[in-house]
């Protein structure tokens, strides 16, 4: 499999993401859980805040090996990962209901 994304796509997302989420999670907390996956080894993880990207996806937080980009390195690893990632997340609404 090949991922492909075009670079000013890219840059328009990464150009619009509000530099002070942070903030924003503290006067509205999320309502739905949230899943992140991390690169191993992402810089941009490291210097975008670590603990804070935990803290906020809590135990649905996992690694991949692979850099920011693990997903263009790894797509079919990365898809898999998403899906067990979702159904964890599906999981554990039916059980709390």
């Amino acid at each position: 499999t090949v991922l492909k994304f075009r670079r000013d796509v890219e840059t328009h997302i990464y150009n619009t993401l509000p530099h002070h989420l942070g903030l924003l999670l503290k006067r509205h907390p999320p309502r739905c859980p949230i899943a992140f996956i991390a690169g191993t080894r992402s810089e941009e993880l490291r210097q975008a805040g670590m603990h804070a990207s935990k803290a906020l996806a809590r135990k649905h937080f996992a690694w991949m090996e692979g850099t920011h980009l693990f997903p263009f390195e790894r797509p079919d690893d990365t898809a898999a990962a998403v899906l067990q990632m979702f159904e964890a997340v599906q999981a554990e609404a039916r059980a709390a209901v």
